[in-house]
């Protein structure tokens, strides 16, 4: 004896379904590939900004000594450039000019350095590619 009251999903329905889901997905998927490149740059730029305040940090010390400022490339080399583990520098060690930082060996951004002087810390800039 077949029912003929059995409730039940159709084949469509469930096509429908599943084509909504996926479409749902995709869009997610996206979203998420946008947010985890924002969020690298934005580690990035935290990175910049922990170098410039080493920078400020750093002027401000040799101005405050009884030698005073004497040169952006005395400052540069008592400057610890590194980040921790997730950052590298491409070629070892920036240049006094600025280098490639690297993130986790798979975001390279190019970064220049202002110098110092008398009157104003170094700074340091990020260029993103």
């Amino acid at each position: 004896m077949s029912k003929l009251n059995e409730k039940a999903f159709t084949l469509l329905e469930v096509l429908a379904v599943l084509l909504i889901v996926g479409f749902l997905a995709a869009a997610s998927l996206h979203r998420l590939e946008q947010l985890t490149s924002q969020h690298t740059r934005m580690v990035v730029y935290a990175g910049v900004a922990e170098l410039n305040c080493r920078e400020k940090m750093l002027w401000a010390n040799e101005k405050l000594s009884a030698k005073g400022f004497l040169s952006d490339k005395v400052l540069f080399t008592k400057l610890d450039k590194e980040l921790g583990k997730d950052y590298s520098w491409k070629h070892k060690a920036p240049a006094i000019d600025g280098g490639c930082l690297v993130f986790q060996k798979s975001m390279e951004f190019r970064l220049k350095r202002m110098s110092a002087s008398d009157t104003s810390p170094g700074r340091w800039v990020a260029n993103g590619r």
